[in-house]
């Protein structure tokens, strides 16, 4: 895996977003988690991130789109992702254990986008900002 500057910030930002989940009653184990950028097959319908769970050969992973370049929605759709890892619940899996801690830690679904999840609460708003500016700028592709 090519080690980008994308994948740093991804690995520091999951650093970071960890004690939410944990403060939120869902402490992300401490097993080995790949975080990094990657492309949709052609044969996958767009997407901004996946997770998946690990299994005896591969740790689990989460893939955020190539695609994605605002800090602020990488955060959020990092942090969605996360609540599955914490969860152990793949992606098509917004089922009671994800949504319940999605809003523990502040995340909400809009009434148009039951299955985005990435929606910050006031609260989670400020932290995310608060984190932010602890990473800096997601750094852009060139």
């Amino acid at each position: 895996m090519i080690d980008s500057s994308r994948n740093r910030w991804l690995r520091k930002a999951t650093t970071l977003l960890r004690p939410l989940l944990t403060n939120g009653g869902h402490p992300c184990a401490p097993q080995t988690l790949v975080v990094r950028v990657g492309s949709p097959r052609p044969d996958e319908v767009e997407w901004d991130g996946l997770f998946y769970e690990a299994t005896p050969v591969y740790p689990a992973h989460i893939v955020l789109s190539r695609s994605l370049v605002d800090s602020h929605h990488v955060l959020r759709v990092l942090l969605h992702e996360l609540c599955h890892f914490a969860t152990e619940s793949e992606c098509q899996a917004h089922g009671n254990a994800f949504r319940n801690a999605a809003r523990a830690i502040g995340l909400r679904s809009k009434h148009n986008e039951p299955t985005a999840w990435t929606t910050p609460t006031p609260s989670l708003h400020r932290a995310l900002e608060r984190i932010l500016h602890k990473l800096g700028p997601y750094p852009q592709e060139k």
